[in-house]
Parts: C-alpha cells; sequence; structure tokens
C-alpha cells in the first residue's frame, strides 16, 4: 500500500462509538487437523506457556494486590514475543495443519485471506497500523500513554490466590478500569503535598511508589469498606510457570471476558484476552513483598467498528485541529482497509464455521504494570474524556460497514 492509500485509510473511526462487550457464545473445542484427530499437525503453533507441573509452595497464599498498567506499546515493538496464535489455525501454512491453512473465517470478497506470522501468531491491526509508524509515533497520536501519565484513565489488574513464587498452578486475574487518580495519599498516609496535573485538571499523575489510589470502575469491583478491601469481580483464571504469568482465557467466563484499554480517552475492549509477562517480586516498605509485571504481550480481539474508533483518532498531517474521523475525503479507503484486514471473530464460539465472515481484528500489544492501590469508598474519577468525534456518525456493524466489500 502506498503512503498516500495508508494516510487515506486513517479517516473513519471517530464515526462510531467503540462497543465494551463480546456477544454471548460458548467455547468449541480445539479445531481438528486435516486427516483426522491424530494427524500431524506441523506448524508450530505460537501458544503461551503450559501450566506447571509442579506448585512451589501450594500452601502459602500472598494478600491480593493491585497493579496499574504504566506503559502501553500498540506497535508492539521491543517485546520478547511476537504474539500468539489466537484460534487455532496457521493461515496460509503450506503443510500439514488444521484446516489446511485455512483461515478461521470467511474473509470479505475484496480482501482474499489475510496470513498468519510465523506459528499462527494473529495480529491484523499491527498490519493496518504499520504504514503509519514511518510518518508518526502511533502511541503518541492515540494517546494510549497520555492519559494514564495524567492520572485520568487506565487500566487495574487485581491478583489473588498466587503463592508468590517461580511457579504456581492456580490463581486469579481481574480486570478494570482505572477512572483517575484523584488522591494524593501517600504510603505514610499524609498528602504528597502536589497539585492536580495541568491537563488532568482533578486527577494527580502517578508516582509509581506503589501507593497512587486509582479510582475503579464501580461496576467492577465490590469494596469492603469496614476492612478496607477492593475486590475486583470480572475475573480470569491465570497461573505462573519459571515466573511468567500467564492468562490463556481457555475457560475464562466462556472464553468471553475482556481486557479494558482506554485510547484518546475511548474505552477499548480487548475481547477474548491472552497475556503473558514477566512478574518481577520487589520488597516494598516495611519488608512486604511487592510485585510488578515487565515486558506483557496481549493479545485478544477487536471489533471492526472498534478497529475503525481508534484509527479515527489519528490526527490530519498538515492539519492537527482535525482527525481522520473528521476528514470525509478519507472514509471509504479507510472503511476498505479496516473491513479487509478482519480476520477473525468478535465471538470465539463462531471460529472456524462455515458461515462465519470475520468482523474483527487480531491484535497484539504490549505493556508493563506497577503496584498501586484502589479508592476503598468509591470515588468516582468520572466519565472519560472523547476526542471531539463522539457525534460524526451512527454506531454500525460490521456486518453494515463492509456490505458492499
Amino acid at each position: 500500500m502506498t503512503l498516500a492509500g495508508a494516510s487515506a485509510a486513517l479517516l473513519v473511526a471517530c464515526q462510531y462509538v467503540i462497543g465494551l462487550h463480546e456477544p454471548e457464545g460458548a467455547l468449541r473445542p480445539p479445531p481438528p487437523l486435516d486427516g483426522g484427530p491424530d494427524a500431524p499437525d506441523l506448524c508450530a503453533h505460537a501458544l503461551p506457556p503450559r501450566p506447571p507441573e509442579k506448585d512451589d509452595d501450594p500452601k502459602t497464599v500472598e494478600p491480593p494486590f493491585w497493579l496499574a498498567v504504566d506503559h502501553v506499546d500498540v506497535t508492539n515493538d521491543g517485546g520478547t514475543r511476537p504474539g500468539l496464535d489466537l484460534d487455532g489455525v496457521c493461515t496460509c501454512f503450506e503443510g500439514k495443519t488444521a484446516f489446511g491453512g485455512a483461515g478461521s473465517c470467511k474473509p470479505r470478497a475484496a480482501a482474499g485471506t489475510p496470513c498468519d506470522g510465523d506459528g499462527g501468531v494473529d495480529n491484523a491491526f499491527g498490519g493496518v497500523l504499520k504504514p503509519f509508524a514511518s510518518i508518526a509515533d502511533i502511541n503518541e497520536r492515540i494517546a494510549v500513554n497520555k492519559y494514564i501519565e495524567l492520572g485520568r484513565s487506565g487500566v487495574l489488574l487485581q491478583i489473588s490466590g498466587y503463592n508468590g513464587k517461580a511457579n504456581d498452578k492456580e490463581l486469579s486475574v481481574a480486570m478494570v478500569v482505572a477512572k483517575g487518580l484523584l488522591s494524593d495519599i501517600g504510603c505514610d498516609g499524609g498528602t504528597r503535598g502536589r497539585q492536580p496535573s495541568e491537563e488532568g485538571g482533578v486527577t494527580y499523575s502517578p508516582v509509581w511508589d506503589g501507593c497512587d489510589q486509582w479510582a475503579a470502575d464501580d461496576s467492577a469491583v465490590l469494596r469492603d469498606v469496614v476492612n478496607r478491601q477492593v475486590i475486583g469481580l470480572a475475573v480470569a483464571p491465570g497461573y505462573v510457570v519459571d515466573g511468567y504469568l500467564v492468562v490463556a482465557n481457555d475457560t475464562a467466563a466462556g472464553g468471553r471476558s475482556s481486557l479494558p484499554f482506554v485510547f484518546g480517552g475511548k474505552l477499548v475492549p480487548v475481547l477474548v484476552p491472552a497475556f503473558v509477562g514477566k512478574l518481577v517480586r520487589d520488597e516494598g516498605d516495611g519488608g512486604g513483598p511487592r510485585f510488578r509485571l515487565e515486558d506483557v504481550l496481549v493479545t485478544g480481539r477487536m471489533s471492526v467498528t472498534t478497529a475503525l474508533g481508534i484509527v479515527g483518532l489519528f490526527k490530519v498531517p498538515g492539519d492537527e485541529a482535525k482527525r481522520f474521523c473528521e476528514s470525509p475525503a478519507f472514509f471509504d479507503v479507510a472503511r476498505r482497509n479496516i473491513c479487509n484486514a478482519a480476520d477473525t471473530m468478535t465471538n470465539r464460539s463462531l471460529d472456524n464455521l462455515p458461515d462465519s465472515v470475520c468482523d474483527a481484528l487480531s491484535l497484539s500489544l504490549h505493556m508493563s504494570a506497577r503496584p498501586a492501590t484502589v479508592d476503598v469508598y468509591g470515588n468516582d474519577g468520572g466519565a472519560l474524556i472523547g476526542q471531539g468525534c463522539e457525534d460524526a456518525g451512527p454506531i454500525r456493524p460490521a456486518d453494515e460497514l463492509c456490505r458492499d466489500l
């Protein structure tokens, strides 16, 4: 694709409100191989590490702890893993493999079949963004880290049931939207004497000392004011193997959970997420252990509508006051590029069914997270701040957006 064509692809998105929930559906079993279940699969599928064979300390359980995501890289550069095989299919693989190397859903008519990376790695959204990486800092353009730095919003993770060791066969991870950092209280219980961040208004920039007190989405937590505990409700099962936290999401919420990110003030759900990241143990204040996450690979699915919403946050070259979603001349090319890149289904239960037409894009990104706390009294950080394109157009599902392709 030419640079002009790439620029044209950026237009559409703000015209659509980003959806929050994946459609209902049950998990399907792993796809069969050509030649029957005993046939060898010659594709080395890129899968998460398997659970440990042995739990290092099954009798010990650390208290639940919260982490706040401190950095996100949507370009997926610099990580130790390029991605994962999300659908059990090595699309375009020429050897013996599941479904003969066909995709897990039907591509749009004009697209042809989008091919996977080595090992069946799925990252169609990365392919959409790649042409722009040479002309713009993509993370900056969609303000993926700006709102974290201002304390306006972010992502919180609560890890429960962890034994604190290198191998733990079973724990749980809650994934919650952070709606603002509204407190100036430090680790000693006193105020730090800071002023709210200049752009954040009523929010404070995080210090990352383990005591940043974030406001959590009320619908996603249970607050125990008496015992000063906040419990995350949107829980996915996980494990730790050789020091790496893994959430494979094979059984989480029937495979229907989502990991919320905030891009440019918009809530962006990564559907059916799986992630792998290194858990690092630090000694916190008073000698108590703290943990942080480094080099976390996050993979999942993003609806066509959501992908258009993110791309629309880009600003028009030469006209920084206007976003692509406000440039009608680029609308059709952008719509076509996004629709034709769709390589998976928002509803995992529809993978590999003969009538499933792709309505989502796979994606891979990297992030890291540091110790944090959550406000136990339920102070609301307020609504997420939009980017000025909320009224540019109606909500439209993939079937309507991509109907004429």
